[in-house]
């Protein structure tokens, strides 16, 4: 009975695995000892997110809370051409987090693209047995449809970012 109970569990456990498919982007998730995206400063978290605040303003996007009730998340939002006819938008999310050094500074930048749809709408009305008159009318709409998006990694990035900020913490 135990012997067949082992050929059983491996091959349940070879199906799990199988069924859990390619995991993608989240195999390299490497949850270093000091990542990217996180940045101590001895300050309060009210003082590091102005400043960070500032300096997001200062490069051209358009800065909101991530909530209205939290002042200690932001996300900031620049739209650009990343070709021609394809339009992109940059948002970089900043949170403030009381830590034993003061705060720690979160930071993902976050890049969205996307196509240009066109659509076109024709409509025709007309009263045959009446008089052989008939109106039609074309209608042409455009929608930007997202076709794909992407957390940034580029690591200078970031540290471009802290540094600025930490520079508008301690103006020279």
């Amino acid at each position: 009975m135990r012997r067949m109970r082992l050929p059983a569990a491996l091959a349940a456990v070879a199906v799990l695995e199988a069924c859990g498919g390619n995991l993608g982007n989240r195999d390299d998730q490497p949850f270093r000892e000091q990542p990217m995206h996180r940045f101590d400063i001895a300050a309060a978290p009210a003082t590091v997110c102005t400043a960070a605040k500032k300096v997001l303003l200062g490069d051209g996007y358009v800065v909101a809370r991530a909530s209205p009730e939290d002042d200690l998340a932001l996300i900031g939002t620049r739209e650009f051409m990343a070709e021609k006819d394809h339009p992109a938008v940059l948002q970089f999310h900043a949170s403030c987090q009381q830590s034993a050094a003061g705060t720690a500074l979160f930071a993902t930048a976050v890049e969205s693209r996307f196509e240009i749809s066109q659509t076109k709408q024709k409509t025709s009305v007309g009263i045959p047995i009446v008089a052989p008159i008939s109106v039609s009318s074309t209608t042409t709409s455009e929608a930007m449809v997202k076709v794909g998006g992407e957390t940034l990694r580029e690591e200078a990035m970031y540290r471009r970012f802290f540094a600025a900020v930490m520079r508008e913490i301690k103006p020279r």
